[in-house]
C-alpha cells in the first residue's frame, strides 16, 4: 500500500515537473531576453533533463535509490522553475507596463495662509485668485474648482500679485501651478512657513502615443531623452524636469555619450510666444515639449525618451545599499538641511543622494555643477548595479519600487534586445561626459511673462560642440575620434 502511495506521488511529480519545464521554455521564449546560443543549450538542457527524470519516476523497474533521488531532483528543479517563472513574468510585466505611455495629469494648488483655519471643509463660495499660466489644463481646474467647491474665480495680471493680496489678507485663496509655486518658494523665503495647501487638484491631460519607430536599437546609433522631475510617487504627473540629460547609445561599439543641459537654460518652448523659457518648465507642458526644445537647440533628432521621478531615485538607490559619490566640497544641501556631505567620498543614501543631485547654491558654477553631480550619482548607480551581485538580489524588490516611477517609449522588443545584446557580449560599456554651458541672467519667460526670473543663456560653443559629439557618433566616429 506504502509502495502504491509512493508511485501516486512520483507520478504526480513528474506531471508536475513537466509541465513546469514547459512553462518556463514558453516564457523564456516570449520574452525573447536570451541570446540563441543560451537559449538553445537551455531548452535542449531542459528536455533531456524532463525526459530522464520522467523515466526514472514512472518506471517501476527503476532501483529505489535512483528513484528517490529522481524525486528530490524534480522537487528541487520544480521550486527553480518556479522562481524562474516568477522572476521572467515579473520581467515581462515591468517591460511592458513602462512603455504603456498613460494619460498624464497636471497639478494645481488651492493654497491659503497657514493661520486662516481654512480647509477642504469649509472654502465653499470664497473668492480665489488665479493666475492664466497658459497650461492646457487651467480652463479644466478653473471649471473644476468653481463646481466642487463653488469658488468666485478672480483672474490676476501677475503671479506676484496673487500672492502681496494673500498676505495682505485682500483674498483668503490663491490657486498656482507648480511652477508659480516654485516661483514664490524661490522669492519669499517666508513662502514655505506662512502658507497652508489647502488641495492638490489633478487634472488629466490626453496623451498621443506615437508611432514605432524604425531603429534597429543594436545596429544604428541611438539617442535617448532621459527626464528627471521634481515630483514623488506616480510617474503620470506632468512636472518640471530638473534632470535633463541626453544619452546616445552605440552598441555596436559599446559606447555611450551622456550629455547634460542645465535645467535653467533659457530655450524656445512655443513659437507663437515673444519669450524663451527655463528648460525646466518645459516639462509642464508634456515630455514632448522638453524633448522639441532640446531637438531646436542642438539640431538633433532625439528617438527615445525615459522620465523617472525622485522617488525612483531614492528608493532605488536605498534598495541596492547606496552609493559611493565623491563630492569636490563640503556642504550641506540646500534642500535638505539636515545632512552634511564631506569633500570627498560619501557613501550615500536615497536621500542624500537626491539632495547632492539637486544642489547649486553650493557652487560657483551654480546650475553647471549640479548637472555634474547629476552624472556622478547616476553613474554610482550603473557602477553599484553592475559590479556586484545587487541587481541579482534585489531584483524583483527594485522592478516594484520602480514600476510606477518610471516610463519609456522604447518599445518591449528593442528592451529585450539590449538585455540579449548585454547576455551574449557583454560589452564593457565606454562612458564619456559632456556639459553644455551659459551664462546667468534674469529675463522674461513663456511661463510667467509678467515677472523676470533667472535664466541661463546657452554657451553658443558648447551648443555648437554637443551638437557635433552627438552627431559624430550617429555618423559612426567612436567618442576616441570626437576627442572624448
Amino acid at each position: 500500500m506504502k509502495k502504491k502511495s509512493n508511485n501516486k506521488f512520483e507520478l504526480f511529480m513528474s506531471k508536475v515537473f513537466v509541465f513546469l519545464s514547459i512553462v518556463v521554455a514558453l516564457t523564456i521564449l516570449v520574452i525573447n531576453v536570451l541570446p540563441f546560443k543560451y537559449l538553445a543549450l537551455f531548452l535542449a538542457i531542459d528536455a533531456f533533463i524532463c525526459l530522464v527524470l520522467r523515466f526514472f519516476l514512472t518506471h517501476n523497474k527503476i532501483k529505489k535509490g535512483i528513484k528517490n533521488t529522481s524525486l528530490v531532483i524534480s522537487i528541487l528543479l520544480s521550486i527553480v522553475y518556479i522562481f524562474v517563472i516568477y522572476y521572467a513574468l515579473r520581467t515581462y510585466g515591468f517591460m511592458s507596463n513602462v512603455n504603456n505611455i498613460k494619460d498624464s495629469y497636471r497639478q494645481y494648488y488651492i493654497i491659503s495662509l497657514k493661520d486662516s483655519g481654512l480647509n477642504k471643509n469649509n472654502i465653499n463660495n470664497l473668492d480665489i485668485e488665479m493666475y492664466d499660466d497658459n497650461t492646457s489644463g487651467f480652463d479644466e481646474f478653473k471649471e473644476k474648482i468653481e463646481k466642487e467647491y463653488k469658488l468666485n474665480t478672480i483672474l490676476v495680471n501677475s503671479v506676484n500679485e496673487m500672492y502681496e493680496d494673500l498676505i495682505n489678507e485682500e483674498v483668503s485663496l490663491i490657486a498656482v501651478n507648480s511652477i508659480s509655486k516654485d516661483y514664490l518658494e524661490s522669492n519669499n523665503k517666508d513662502f514655505i512657513d506662512s502658507i497652508n495647501v489647502i488641495d492638490t487638484v489633478k487634472i488629466k491631460i490626453k496623451t498621443t502615443k506615437k508611432s514605432s519607430k524604425k531603429i534597429d536599437i543594436l545596429k544604428d546609433t541611438f539617442t535617448v531623452y532621459i527626464s528627471g522631475i521634481d515630483t514623488y510617487g506616480s510617474i503620470d504627473t506632468t512636472s518640471r524636469s530638473d534632470v535633463n540629460m541626453l544619452a546616445t547609445v552605440n552598441a555596436k561599439n559599446g559606447e555611450i555619450l551622456l550629455t547634460s543641459i542645465p535645467r535653467d537654460y533659457y530655450v524656445k518652448i512655443d513659437e507663437k510666444s515673444e519669450y524663451n523659457d527655463k528648460l525646466t518648465h518645459a516639462g509642464i507642458y508634456g515630455v514632448d515639449t522638453s524633448i522639441k526644445a532640446i531637438e531646436d537647440l542642438l539640431d538633433i533628432k532625439i528617438d527615445y525618451h525615459v522620465r523617472v521621478n525622485f522617488s525612483s531615485a531614492v528608493d532605488v538607490i536605498d534598495l541596492i545599499g547606496g552609493v559611493d559619490v565623491y563630492s569636490d566640497l563640503a556642504l550641506v544641501p540646500w534642500t535638505n538641511q539636515k545632512l552634511y556631505i564631506e569633500e570627498g567620498i560619501n557613501h550615500m543614501d536615497g536621500d542624500m543622494a537626491l539632495a547632492f543631485a539637486r544642489e547649486r547654491f553650493s557652487y560657483s558654477t551654480g546650475d553647471v555643477h549640479r548637472v555634474q553631480n547629476q552624472q556622478d550619482v547616476l553613474m554610482a548607480i550603473i557602477d553599484k548595479m553592475t559590479s556586484s551581485s545587487t541587481l541579482l538580489t534585489k531584483y524583483t524588490q527594485i522592478l516594484d519600487e520602480i514600476e510606477d516611477s518610471f516610463e519609456t517609449d522604447i518599445e518591449f522588443k528593442d528592451l529585450a534586445s539590449l538585455v540579449r545584446n548585454q547576455l551574449d557580449k557583454n560589452p564593457k560599456w565606454n562612458i564619456k561626459r559632456y556639459i553644455l554651458n551659459g551664462e546667468g541672467s534674469s529675463e522674461y519667460t513663456y511661463s510667467m511673462p509678467d515677472v523676470k526670473a533667472y535664466v541661463m543663456i546657452p554657451d553658443i560653443d558648447t551648443v555648437i560642440k554637443a551638437n557635433s559629439l552627438i552627431t559624430g557618433m550617429i555618423e559612426g566616429k567612436k567618442l576616441s575620434e570626437l576627442g572624448l
